[in-house]
Order: structure tokens, then sequence, then C-alpha cells
């Protein structure tokens, strides 16, 4: 459960950081049309929301013998866990795009 929460919050954080929050102000169009207008964030809260790096799951490789332990396997299957389903963080590009 707690995962989902994780991700849930990952998605949130992706959206603002992409179409900024939401103002609370609606206005209606000329043609009838109701939009909820968004406030874009200051550099600085955009930075807090974007600026982590992306991980990837622990490849395991075999040691000189061959063989993979226990250990690394546990180790591997807990990283999968963590980092296989993130939601990939916003990049610079993504910002520049949604501002043009």
């Amino acid at each position: 459960v707690t995962k989902r929460v994780c991700l849930g919050l990952q998605k949130k954080d992706r959206e603002i950081a992409l179409h900024g929050f939401e103002s609370g102000r609606i206005v209606r169009l000329p043609g009838g049309e109701y939009i909820e207008v968004h406030e874009q964030l200051n550099d600085y809260e955009r930075w807090r929301l974007v600026s982590f790096e992306e991980y990837e799951p622990l490849m395991i490789r075999p040691n000189a013998r061959g063989r993979i332990s226990a250990a690394q396997r546990t180790r591997a299957a807990l990283s999968r866990w963590f980092f296989e389903d993130r939601i990939s963080p916003v990049t610079k590009t993504e910002i520049e795009q949604q501002h043009h």
C-alpha cells in the first residue's frame, strides 16, 4: 500500500512540475467553455520537485566462479522492487516544451 501511495505522490509531483498548481480560479471562454487556470511554480519549487536522480534496478553479474550468491539475488530483488515501477522524473526538455 505504501508503495502505491509513493507512486501516486511521484505522479502528482510530475504533473505539478509540468503544468503548475491549481489556482482556484475558473475562467469562462468566449465559446462557453470553462477552464481552471493553473499557476506556474517558481524556479526553486520546480527544482525541488525535479532535482533527483533516476535510479535503475541493480543488474547482478556472476562472480569469478560463475555463480550468483543468495545475498546478490536478494539485493537485486529488493532493488527491482524499489526502482522498477518508479515514475520517471521530469526532464528539462519536457519543462521547456510545456512552456512554449
